[in-house]
C-alpha cells in the first residue's frame, strides 16, 4: 500500500498487486444496496494479475459475460457486473473460485486498463458503465493539503487460506500530536 491520494473530491487509493500499480476509488451505490470499485491498472503485454472481489459463504456463481450473480441456498445473493470501454472488454473476466468467491481475472495489454465493478446486494445485477477519463486514473501532482510526511512500520501477518492481513503501526510520533 502506497498511501491515497485527494483527488476529483475523492479519495485515490494507490497499492500494488504483484507489483503493478493500482489506482483505486470507491463510493456507494444509489440508495445505498452496494458498492462501487472504480479501478485503474497498467500490466505489461504478457501479465495477468487477479483481483477478489467479494465471496460469500456456500454460494453458487453464474458468470454470464459481464455479470455475475451469487446465491445461497439460504436466498442470500449478490450481483455484480464489470463496465470498461469496448476495447478492453476482453481483458477483464469474472472467474469462479469455487467457494463462495468471486475473481476477476485481469489481462495486461499495450496500454492501461481502467474498469468498474458494481457489487449490489440482491440478484439484479446494476448496470456499470465504463469509467470516465479521470475517474481512477493516476493522481497528477496537485498541491499537498500537509507538506509534513509520517512514517510507519509494516509487519507481514500470517497467511490464512492464502491472504494475509499485515500490520501498520500507529504514527505516534507526528506533526499534528494525533492518536
Amino acid at each position: 500500500f502506497n498511501g491515497h491520494d485527494v483527488g476529483g473530491g475523492k479519495v485515490i487509493l494507490d497499492y500494488y498487486v504483484q507489483r503493478h500499480p493500482v489506482y483505486e476509488t470507491a463510493s456507494a451505490l444509489p440508495g445505498g444496496k452496494g458498492f462501487v470499485r472504480t479501478l485503474f491498472t497498467s500490466l505489461g503485454s504478457e501479465q495477468r494479475v487477479c483481483l477478489r472481489v467479494c465471496h460469500l459463504d456456500d454460494a453458487r456463481i453464474n458468470i454470464a459475460g459481464t455479470t455475475a450473480i451469487l446465491k445461497t441456498d439460504g436466498g442470500q445473493s449478490l450481483a455484480v457486473s464489470i463496465g470498461t470501454e469496448d476495447r478492453h472488454r476482453g481483458r477483464v473476466k469474472f472467474r469462479d473460485g469455487g467457494d463462495g468467491t468471486l475473481w476477476l481475472g485481469i489481462a495486461g495489454g499495450r496500454v492501461p486498463v481502467a474498469f468498474k465493478l458494481h457489487v449490489a446486494l440482491g440478484d439484479k445485477p446494476v448496470p456499470a458503465e465504463a469509467p470516465g477519463l479521470n475517474e481512477a486514473s493516476p493522481p497528477r501532482d496537485a498541491p499537498k493539503l500537509w507538506p509534513q510526511t509520517v512514517t510507519t512500520q509494516g509487519k507481514p501477518g500470517q497467511p490464512r487460506n492464502g491472504y494475509a492481513a499485515d500490520d501498520i503501526t500507529l504514527p505516534d510520533q507526528n506533526p499534528w500530536g494525533s492518536w
